[in-house]
């Protein structure tokens, strides 16, 4: 008797939690972004050619947070940080496996702009947990001043998101 299983991209909630960190205070969006910006090259993951002309154009409102540093990255023990750290996490990409980065935090009660890529259909209803944008600049711009001009809806998302993961994503659970 063959049976097929379907295992779902997983995220550990032992890793990946919501934390009070002490963070400077500031009237800006914290968008945050995680990856390699050169994976399959310049522009497949959207760092260069959406992400950080979208930044760098709205400055006075929005603060990049990246997890790297030229060629270094964050260790992933460290991630729990940075998610904690940002307001937003930003994915847009061409195509994804995963984003492991939206269940990482997601887990860390953040909302996230994506592009329709991976899984990402599968864990984030548009305007309730997340956004699901147009992979161009205007869109996520648009999306990106939603947030901001909403510092409730943020919250709101960000903690729906928590609870659809915790609920179905995570490894305890499964």
């Amino acid at each position: 008797d063959n049976q097929t299983f379907f295992i779902p991209k997983l995220v550990d909630d032992d890793i990946f939690y919501p934390k009070k960190l002490k963070l400077p205070k500031t009237d800006k969006l914290i968008v945050g972004w995680a990856g390699n910006p050169n994976h399959a090259g310049r522009n497949y993951k959207g760092y260069w050619n959406i992400l950080l002309p979208v930044c760098q154009k709205n400055n006075n409102w929005l603060e990049l947070q990246t997890a790297f540093k030229n060629d270094n990255f964050i260790v992933h023990e460290e991630m729990n940080d940075f998610y904690n750290s940002i307001d937003v996490l930003v994915c847009v990409s061409k195509e994804e496996t995963g984003p492991n980065t939206v269940l990482e935090a997601g887990l860390c009660k953040k909302v996230v702009i994506s592009t329709d890529v991976g899984i990402v259909p599968e864990i984030i209803k548009n305007n309730y947990n997340g956004l699901i944008i147009k992979r161009h600049k205007k869109s996520l711009a648009k999306a990106l001043k939603k947030l901001y001009d909403n510092k409730r809806l943020t919250k709101t998302m960000g903690e729906n998101l928590y609870h659809k993961i915790i609920k179905e994503r995570t490894f305890k659970k499964t």
